[in-house]
């Protein structure tokens, strides 16, 4: 796990927005007092599929992918004090240990939570950048919150 501290002392991290220099992939960030357990969905080789958990502390940064796949994926994050952040987009989850969910869309045969979408417009415009980082804050937080559905990612 990365600290905003390490990222800043490295000259990763300025102003929440995370420099070239970082490690390419998707990032997930969290400014909140919470742990937080997070999943994501991606569309891999014709199917969708889920993964999870990666724990980020209050005020760190985790890796959840090494590159880029796709223009959208789908997040969810658990907080320690019961708080979820997630909207309208459902995938399968392994409530109590981690997982890679192949099919993770056919919610009829598992157990599911509403996923929020991220979108890395660059890719839209064919520009591949090497990494993204979505924050995770105080705010919107709650299950079925809609309002989180928009570009949240940053270069």
């Amino acid at each position: 796990m990365i600290t905003y501290k390490q990222l800043a002392l490295s000259g990763v991290l300025t102003l929440g927005i995370v420099s070239q220099a970082h490690a390419a992939g998707l990032y997930v960030c969290n400014e909140t007092t919470d742990n937080l357990s997070v999943a994501y969905a991606s569309y891999e080789g014709n199917l969708w599929v889920s993964h999870g958990w990666t724990a980020v502390g209050p005020y760190a940064c985790s890796q959840l992918t090494s590159s880029f796949t796709n223009t959208r994926y789908y997040l969810y994050a658990a907080g320690s004090s019961g708080k979820e952040w997630g909207a309208n987009h459902y995938f399968c989850v392994n409530q109590n240990a981690g997982f890679n969910i192949p099919y993770a869309d056919n919610t009829a045969a598992c157990t599911s939570r509403a996923f929020f979408s991220v979108w890395v417009p660059d890719m839209l415009n064919g520009q591949y950048p090497d990494h993204y980082t979505v924050v995770i804050g105080p705010q919107l937080y709650g299950a079925g919150n809609s309002a989180l559905n928009h570009p949240r990612a940053e270069r």
